[in-house]
């Protein structure tokens, strides 16, 4: 029986902030300073963390109770209207004069709500034609070719050592690639080595996207990526495996609808498929193991090797959904005529406090 290397089971605990019995609480990690920000991805996409909403008219008083509502359910939202003094101070709120509609963001909005009178037509034209040219640009997830002292904090090793295996591995970051590599070794029951991202301190929203695409270099073994949405240390993994091609550079691509439910490589029948609104880690594995106690075909212990360029999500880009509440018709014949998706509310002249909120209810319910 080979040595257990005890040093680096709890080097791995203290990188990933995990402990005995509280180890999966995310403020334990928080408070340790292991979790991951997410500034080392590409702005872009580190701005879809939590979906955008646009809203016209948002200090009415139907509008600065929608916009309210939206906050809560972490939207990041784009206010237009008149007073900012009537909406609430929040870091997530972006305020724009009605003069200021061009700046709005439309081609990445879910919602676009529009309360009073008409936004402008120019906002129509922009969604439908994004709705006719669906095909998302891919956005970066992690860019291996430019090398950031951000990104060599984020990623660390985690082998089977904290199962008692004497495997080990790294993440060294080159000019141009990242090399994810080292000695996967069988005994002591062992056979797995893999590196994995520290949990981000806010999740992912990548609900617009198909998958992810993987620019990677192997060795002609079988791996695994492995994502997680969810904070504890050990839960749910949704896993596929992607076989590499010796010394050769791939472009391999993993649909989130591919994922398995996994549990240490036991496949979970009854648990609920991979929430892309929530990413939190990502993992990339080499194991003797595939699934169920099934055996990896192209699987060799010993060195190995895997060069990453880069990780982006790919993917359709997801129309907007749409919301007139008391819109002039003019405007909402000229939306219809857009085939763009949403709906239309109607209103009464005047309405009081309460049936505001409850207005403001409905529009929630017809974003969701």
């Amino acid at each position: 029986m080979a040595t257990w290397a005890f040093d680096r089971f709890v080097s791995t605990l203290r990188y990933f902030g995990v402990f005995p019995v509280i180890g999966d609480f995310g403020w334990v990690q928080k408070l340790m300073g292991t979790q991951a920000k997410v500034d080392w991805m590409e702005p872009s996409l580190a701005q879809t963390a939590r979906p955008i909403a646009l809203v016209w008219g948002a200090c009415g008083d139907v509008g600065r109770r929608v916009v309210r509502l939206l906050l809560q359910r972490n939207y990041q939202v784009w206010a237009l209207g008149v007073d900012r003094a009537r909406l609430p101070a929040d870091p997530q709120l972006h305020w724009l004069t009605l003069d200021q509609w061009a700046e709005a963001p439309i081609e990445q909005a879910a919602a676009i709500l529009i309360f009073g009178a008409a936004a402008p037509e120019a906002w129509v034209d922009r969604a439908a034609q994004a709705t006719r040219s669906p095909q998302r640009s891919p956005q970066m997830v992690c860019d291996f070719r430019q090398p950031s002292p951000e990104l060599a904090q984020v990623w660390g090793a985690i082998d089977d050592v904290v199962m008692g295996g004497v495997s080990s591995s790294d993440l060294r970051l080159f000019n141009g690639y990242g090399l994810f590599s080292g000695n996967v070794s069988t005994d002591n029951s062992g056979g797995f080595a893999s590196i994995r991202t520290r949990n981000f301190q806010e999740p992912i929203n990548l609900s617009a996207f198909e998958g992810l695409e993987l620019r990677i270099k192997g060795d002609g073994q079988r791996y695994k990526l492995i994502l997680r949405a969810e904070s504890r240390w050990d839960g749910i993994g949704y896993c596929a495996s992607f076989d590499t091609v010796y010394n050769i550079w791939q472009t391999v691509r993993i649909p989130f609808r591919t994922l398995r439910p996994v549990f240490r490589a036991r496949t979970l029948t009854d648990a609920p498929g991979f929430d892309a609104r929530a990413l939190r880690a990502v993992q990339l594995m080499l194991s003797k193991f595939e699934y169920d106690g099934d055996l990896n075909p192209k699987f060799k212990a010993g060195g190995f090797s895997l060069a990453i360029e880069t990780i982006t999500a790919y993917g359709q880009a997801t129309p907007s959904r749409w919301i007139l509440c008391g819109a002039v018709p003019e405007f909402v014949d000229y939306w219809q005529g857009s085939g763009l998706n949403g709906q239309v509310l109607t209103t009464p002249g005047s309405i009081d406090p309460a049936q505001a909120e409850q207005l403001a209810q409905t529009c929630l319910q017809a974003v969701d």
